[in-house]
């Protein structure tokens, strides 16, 4: 398995998915997990942390986990997928996304690359559509009220905390 890329100064859209033993492992509040998630991955993949750089747009978890070819696993833990841009401009449209599955057993970090062909486009879409639904609700995008479960999604319902 090859060593994933370095986010260094590059602009790009980034994917982690992850499982939420393993977000929750970093802090107990997934509200606090996923900005310290997104810090630890740019330490782990350019060895520093431009915090100007980072502009952190969605977390999503979900009790359903998936892979992104579609494949169903049986693991209760869930799953959650964090969305972030890195040395992007706000309004970027359709950046390069990179993707990475993460986990983490006894602290130690195993990062492995996404390489899925589908990936850009649906991340790059999933943006663009939460973006919608909380302009069409009076919200900011990104906000902390971008925490949501596959649930609510389903059910319609914008969280606004």
């Amino acid at each position: 398995m090859a060593s994933p890329r370095s986010l260094s100064a590059r602009p790009v859209r980034v994917l982690i998915r992850t499982r939420l033993r393993d977000s929750l492992a970093i802090d107990p509040s997934i509200e606090r997990a996923d900005k310290e998630f997104i810090a630890q991955l740019c330490i782990k993949l350019s060895s520093s942390i431009d915090k100007t750089a980072i502009h952190h747009l969605i977390t999503r978890q979900s009790d359903n986990p998936r892979q992104l070819d579609g494949n169903k696993q049986s693991d209760r833990n869930g799953y959650v997928d964090i969305v972030f841009d890195h040395n992007l401009p706000e309004n970027a449209e359709q950046p390069e996304v990179i993707a990475f599955k993460v986990s983490i057993r006894d602290s130690l970090w195993k990062i492995e690359e996404l390489h899925n062909p589908s990936i850009k486009g649906v991340v790059n879409n999933t943006v663009k559509v939460w973006k919608e639904i909380n302009l069409k609700h009076g919200l900011t995008f990104p906000s902390r009220g971008d925490i949501r479960s596959e649930t609510w999604l389903k059910q319609g319902v914008v969280d606004s905390r």
